[in-house]
């Protein structure tokens, strides 16, 4: 099999210690191999084990004769994990939970409004419920951004655009529903004054 390397064409691929590997032609510029991170064997030949996105690559098609890398842009193995994965997804997790956390401090705080209470509370604490529930977002967001494989924060975001989107479902059926209450308490006084 012919893999055209990016820059570095007619390298051949081959399993070089047990592991896939693109081996470089002899007639290869050493500027590209040095760019492109190639290691010398003990034959003299110059090669780079394939990252796990190329080896997929190769994988899906290993019928063809003859492949070409040249999709996206050129990323060192040691720069690939770091933009793969930014971020532990562990540290991720810990994120989510507190922005689990966050929103149940948000409903018990807002609940708490709901009883009677000897004094009315201030304009900042009626306002911590949802500056709580923004944080949770706001954390939901950033891990789907930083860690994008975190599973946790995936389904986390996937619930707070559910309720968002019921909770704006159920302000607008309010609104319809006070318009339209108004209405009828608008034409019911219309009749009633027509009657005197």
């Amino acid at each position: 099999m012919i893999i055209h390397y990016y820059a570095l064409s007619w390298c051949s691929y081959e399993l070089y210690q047990e592991r896939p590997a693109v081996f470089a032609p002899e007639d290869a510029e050493e500027e590209l191999l040095r760019h492109y991170h190639f290691n010398q064997a003990e034959d003299g030949r110059y090669y780079k084990f394939l990252n796990e996105k190329e080896y997929c690559m190769v994988t899906e098609n290993s019928s063809a004769n003859v492949i070409f890398f040249t999709s996206g842009t050129y990323i060192p193995d040691g720069k690939s994990q770091e933009q793969r994965n930014p971020m532990r997804v562990s540290t991720a997790n810990w994120l989510c939970i507190g922005s689990v956390l966050a929103v149940l401090i948000g409903i018990v705080y807002f609940f708490s409004y709901l009883v009677p209470a000897e004094t009315e509370p201030e304009l900042m604490m009626m306002l911590f419920p949802p500056v709580m529930w923004l944080t949770a977002l706001i954390l939901a967001v950033f891990v789907r951004i930083r860690c994008p494989e975190s599973l946790f924060g995936k389904i986390l975001l996937i619930i707070y655009i559910v309720i968002i989107v019921v909770l704006v479902c159920l302000l607008i059926c309010f609104v319809i529903a006070c318009s339209a209450l108004a209405d009828a308490c608008f034409n019911c006084e219309c009749i009633g004054s027509n009657m005197s």
